[in-house]
């Protein structure tokens, strides 16, 4: 007799699509007989949200806005209701964002952005440094929204470029990576 059962995979990943079937590697597991469980294992804690919201509010205290991930949107997002007074405070400021998918989810909340097609933070910077006259910069700093888990590559970059007094970045921890608790979840294992 054959045995009919599928065979189960544990994807340690978040499902980052609405629609666990778009995803690449499910969708390639369950075409070939696998029964596939996606477990995330960090989780997100947004922190320091009051902080980030009077930052938001005081855009005349920050020259520029830079966003590297879609979770800096997201924390923008959380912390600010009124997504049309945001677009009006932060559409004289130029807005930088690493990726696609970080420009895409600044614009669904109606900020407008430059520097997209970079890959990586260093890229970022390196745009920003060619996209800024120094004489046209203001000395005031940037909003930079990052989390507990970024690197510095950002603000060394940019450092080393001699924008660091004109940068002097305000480093906003809105966000702290931890395991997620579904992780700590015992979940049946049948080899």
């Amino acid at each position: 007799m054959s045995d009919c059962r599928k065979k189960s995979v544990l994807l340690l990943k978040g499902d980052k699509k609405e629609n666990m079937d778009d995803d690449l590697f499910v969708s390639m597991l369950s075409q070939n007989g696998f029964e596939v469980t996606c477990i995330p294992v960090l989780g997100f804690q947004f922190v320091n949200l009051d902080l980030l919201h009077k930052a938001i509010y005081h855009p005349d205290e920050y020259s520029s806005l830079l966003l590297t991930s879609p979770r800096a949107v997201e924390a923008i997002s959380k912390a600010v209701a009124d997504k049309e007074l945001l677009h009006s405070v932060w559409s004289r400021k130029p807005t930088y964002a690493v990726g696609s998918a970080t420009q895409l989810s600044a614009e669904n909340i109606g900020l407008k952005v430059k520097g997209s097609e970079s890959g990586n933070s260093e890229q970022l910077a390196d745009f920003i440094i060619k996209d800024l006259s120094i004489d046209s910069f203001s000395s005031t700093s940037s909003l930079f929204p990052c989390g507990n888990m970024k690197l510095e590559t950002l603000p060394n970059v940019l450092h080393a470029a001699g924008l660091s007094r004109i940068f002097g970045i305000f480093q906003s921890f809105w966000c702290k990576f931890c395991f997620s608790p579904s992780a700590e979840i015992g979940v049946p294992w049948q080899p």
